[in-house]
């Protein structure tokens, strides 16, 4: 079935519109949080405190845009323009499938990892909860829902999805520069108690407790250990969600994005060379 101009143009309009959807939706929480509206949120029933102080201290009122959170949001509103204005595009096509891949892990790791272990009270509060449910699910339903209405047209390039692999071990740097310049110790004036504020940007990527275990002191070596292969696996958390997609929809690409093919292809020119 060919496509008249009209129609033609209504497809393009739309990923351009949800685009600025998703842009505008990141952008005012950014703002919102800049302007501590969430300043004084609860810690515990009864209890004021400032929820992100360690990171707002060192990082200023644009803090939000250090969260994987807001930077795949902002990606993903960025590639549905982008696709809009370069459907048909190798790199266009690709930059929107990078950018379902990276909102999918934001997804899955905030339901999977977060939001179980965020108190029950923060749910109560409207505001953390407006801004978590439109970042972590919203905005990628509209990334999942025009993917599965556009997967057939889509042409990309295996070279371009392992180039962008590497943001996932940039952020993880990016985290840890963060921890060691915004960590530190300081003794209780009352209790005489010495306290650690770590400067996460997640729970699970503080660096003394990786994952969420609570490593002791005399096994640091261990948790440092944790941390490397969390930064070399990082990758191949991208690549295994893109080649899964890529897979199960039957998306066209140019190239593979593992190079089995290709170690395979020399292990039998070796072989052939040797034989003679």
């Amino acid at each position: 079935m060919t496509l008249n101009n009209s129609q033609l143009k209504n497809k393009l309009i739309a990923p351009i519109i949800i685009g600025v959807i998703i842009l505008l939706t990141s952008l005012i929480f950014t703002i919102l949080d800049a302007l501590s509206i969430d300043e004084f949120m609860p810690i515990k029933p009864g209890e004021t405190k400032y929820v992100y102080s360690t990171m707002h201290n060192l990082l200023g009122p644009a803090y939000d845009l250090f969260y994987f959170t807001f930077q795949t949001n902002f990606f993903l509103g960025i590639c549905f323009i982008i696709f809009g204005i370069h459907h048909g595009q190798k790199y266009a096509d690709t930059l929107f499938v990078v950018s379902i891949c990276y909102i999918t892990i934001t997804f899955l790791l905030f339901w999977a990892a977060i939001a179980p272990v965020s108190a029950l009270y923060k749910w109560k509060t409207p505001y953390w909860t407006i801004n978590n449910v439109f970042m972590h699910l919203v905005n990628p339903l509209y990334g999942f829902v025009y993917f599965g209405i556009i997967k057939n047209k889509l042409h990309i390039d295996a070279k371009i999805i392992r180039w962008c692999s590497l943001y996932l071990p940039l952020f993880v740097i990016l985290a840890a520069i963060i921890y060691a310049t915004g960590s530190y110790s300081e003794i209780d004036q009352s209790t005489g108690e010495l306290i650690n504020y770590h400067c996460y940007i997640y729970k699970f990527l503080d660096f003394k407790e990786p994952l969420f275990i609570p490593f002791s002191e005399n096994l640091m070596w261990l948790a440092m250990l944790v941390d490397i292969v969390i930064l070399l696996i990082s990758p191949y958390l991208f690549l295994e969600i893109a080649w899964l997609f890529i897979k199960l929809l039957k998306i066209d690409m140019d190239g593979s994005i593992f190079k089995f093919k290709k170690i395979k292809q020399y292990i039998q020119i070796e072989n052939q060379r040797i034989k003679k």
